[in-house]
């Protein structure tokens, strides 16, 4: 009975221990930091996306305002346009390009990497142009209260 006893306690302990989950290797650590690191930019970004339009839609008023007024402010406004518009196709290229399930296992730590290096430039375009017409808005258009 001893015996038998051994022999299921040995069993179960061989069961239970191949149940258990592998430890992450290097590389699957590595992947995940960088995933988490491009998430954490698309999060931070895409809610930019409704204060981007809005901003859009105050400069092409101005446009309307100062076409035959302003030549100077009507160029800055075309380009500040031209800025948003450069941000808004970066996020939509990048959120329709991105497909890590689609990588070759053994290249998914290099295209997280090439992701996270892209996803930057994109945050770059949007709080660049944001900003740039944000301070253009402030100089040149009265805010109405």
């Amino acid at each position: 009975m001893t015996k038998q006893v051994t022999i299921i306690f040995a069993l179960f302990f061989l069961f239970a221990s191949a149940c258990q989950n592998d430890p992450k290797s290097a590389a699957e650590q590595e992947y995940e930091t960088y995933y988490d690191s491009v998430m954490l930019i698309h999060d931070r970004t895409m809610p930019m996306m409704g204060h981007l339009e809005n901003l859009r839609n105050q400069l092409q008023e101005e446009r309307r305002n100062v076409i035959n007024t302003d030549s100077n402010r009507y160029r800055k406004v075309v380009n500040l346009l031209g800025e948003l518009n450069k941000a808004e196709d970066a996020m939509f290229t990048w959120m329709n390009e991105f497909d890590p399930d689609a990588v070759n296992p053994e290249q998914k730590v290099a295209y997280i990497q090439s992701e996270l290096r892209k996803v930057k430039h994109m945050e770059g375009l949007m709080v660049g142009g944001i900003g740039m017409a944000e301070s253009y808005l402030e100089e040149y258009v009265p805010q109405q209260e």
